[in-house]
């Protein structure tokens, strides 16, 4: 939907890079006030690392608001995206899910799952039309097993991908954590 960011609203995001086939995605929830609020999904291929950074800096910026992006060792880019954003923005962090203290890839996903069903995160529009068509069919396909290791392992429905879904897992873990301004 076409429209901007809210006054006195607070704006989180999440930053899923495309790696060989897939895309990049940022996602932006309106953490406050709560219910907190899907607003704004981008996606686009592939491109340029100074594209890519310039694209998501800019949603950023119109949103003002604070973002994570995956960072675990091995599933560069991310392990030096955080840095690279340093001169464009500074509130992005990486989310390491072998170290973000206690909590792994699993408890993100979980996060989410528990956000949407106790209604926490909205995703606008309804079932016939959502407003994120993208999201909705990510979201649909989208499953997630916990491996007898304890990792999580996600995957996609059948010819889909899962970066949407992805951004979303992070905006909703930023988004639980991030203070309410209102008291």
């Amino acid at each position: 939907p076409p429209f901007g960011p809210g006054p006195g609203a607070v704006y989180t995001a999440g930053v899923d890079l495309a790696h060989t086939e897939d895309w990049t995605v940022v996602v932006v929830v309106r953490a406050k006030p709560r219910p907190s609020r899907v607003v704004h999904v981008e996606r686009f291929g592939r491109a340029p690392w100074g594209t890519t950074k310039a694209r998501i800096a800019e949603v950023l910026k119109r949103w003002n608001a604070d973002a994570l992006t995956d960072a675990t060792p091995g599933g560069a880019p991310g392990e030096v995206t955080v840095e690279a954003f340093r001169p464009e923005w500074t509130r992005i962090e990486g989310f390491d899910s072998r170290t973000q203290a206690g909590a792994g890839r699993e408890d993100a996903l979980a996060n989410l799952a528990i956000m949407l069903e106790q209604e926490e995160l909205v995703l606008p529009g309804t079932d016939r039309e959502p407003a994120f068509p993208v999201l909705a069919q990510e979201l649909a396909g989208f499953n997630y097993e916990i491996l007898p290791s304890g990792r999580a392992r996600a995957t996609a429905g059948h010819n889909l991908c899962d970066d949407t879904v992805m951004g979303l897992v992070y905006a909703a873990w930023k988004a639980k954590r991030t203070r309410n301004p209102y008291g």
